[in-house]
């Protein structure tokens, strides 16, 4: 038998697949256990500025400045 310390094919046995806690509103994408995510009173998003961004255009309405 050979090592799984050496032999990364037997890894692949105690992998488990990551548990999915829901869908960031900003980018769509698949929130997992793990993630950085920011909570907006129920609503999760990614903790990274592109998703903050996305989420904050998706629900606002946009203006100009002196409009």
């Amino acid at each position: 038998m050979e090592n799984p310390m050496v032999n990364d094919r037997y890894w692949r046995i105690f992998e488990e697949d990551p548990k999915i806690l829901g869908e960031c509103l900003g980018c769509y994408e698949e929130i997992v256990e793990g993630d950085e995510v920011v909570d907006f009173n129920g609503d999760l998003i990614h903790a990274e500025h592109k998703c903050a961004y996305e989420y904050m255009t998706n629900r606002g309405i946009l203006k100009v400045a002196g409009e």
